[in-house]
C-alpha cells in the first residue's frame, strides 16, 4: 500500500525541481518557521512557493505560483493534506485573475467537494477531492506536468497592472479566510508568528511586495 506521506514528500521535491530548473529562477531567502519553505522569484513570475510540512505522521504539501502584476496568467495552486494511509483533502487549480482559465485536468472519476464560502477565487475546473492512493499518483503526475507546462508561459500575457494586482490580492485575502489553515498554523506557531507566516510567506498581498 502507498504511504501517502512519503509520496507527497517526494512530490514536493518534484515541484521544487521543476521550479528551480526554470531559466532565471532565483531562490528567495525565507525565515525558518520549523518546516521546509522554498521560494523563488524570476523575471517570468513574481513568487513561487513550495511548503512541505511533514511531522508526526501528518503531511501538508502546498505549491503556489503568482505571476507578475503585469501578467494576466492564472495563479497556480496545489494543496494536499494526508496521513500515512489516506489523503484527507487535495486541491489543485489554475485560478483566474482577469481572464478565464482553460480546462487543465483530464483525470476521470474525481468527486469534487463543495466550494467553501470564500471559494469564489477558484476556476470552474478546480480539483477538490479526497483521492484514493491510486488517484493520488495520477493527480500528482498531472500536477507536476501542469506546472512544468505553465511556468514557461508566464510573462507572455501582458495587461495593465491594477486589475491583476487587485485580483491577486483578493485571492490571498480569500485564502486567509480558510479557518482550517489558520487554526493549524496558529497551533504550531502562536498568534503572532502564524499571522506573520500567512501574510508574508503563504499568501502575501501587494502591500508586502
Amino acid at each position: 500500500m502507498m504511504n501517502c506521506i512519503t509520496y507527497l514528500d517526494e512530490l514536493g521535491q518534484r515541484f521544487c525541481d521543476v521550479i528551480a530548473a526554470q531559466s532565471g529562477a532565483r531562490p528567495v531567502e525565507t525565515k525558518d518557521y520549523g518546516w521546509a519553505n522554498h521560494r523563488w522569484t524570476s523575471v517570468q513570475w513574481r513568487m513561487a512557493h513550495v511548503e512541505i510540512f511533514n511531522r508526526d505522521r501528518f503531511m501538508v504539501l502546498h505549491c503556489c505560483v503568482f505571476p507578475h502584476y503585469s501578467d494576466s496568467s492564472p495563479i497556480y495552486g496545489f494543496d494536499a493534506i494526508a496521513g500515512e494511509s489516506k489523503i484527507t483533502g487535495l486541491f489543485w487549480d489554475l485560478s483566474p485573475t482577469v481572464r478565464p482559465t482553460e480546462p487543465f485536468n483530464t483525470i476521470q472519476g474525481l468527486v469534487n467537494r463543495d466550494r467553501p464560502e470564500w471559494g469564489d477565487i477558484f476556476s470552474p475546473h478546480w480539483v477538490a477531492c479526497r483521492p484514493s492512493p491510486e488517484q493520488l499518483a495520477e493527480i500528482g503526475d498531472a500536477a507536476v506536468q501542469c506546472l512544468a507546462d505553465y511556468l514557461p508561459t508566464l510573462g507572455q500575457l501582458r495587461h495593465t497592472q491594477e486589475p491583476i494586482k487587485a485580483a491577486q490580492d483578493h485571492y490571498c485575502l480569500q485564502q486567509r479566510k480558510n479557518e482550517h489553515t489558520m487554526r493549524a498554523i496558529t497551533n504550531l506557531l502562536g498568534d503572532q508568528l502564524a499571522e506573520e507566516f500567512v501574510t508574508t510567506v503563504l499568501f502575501p498581498t501587494s502591500e508586502i511586495g
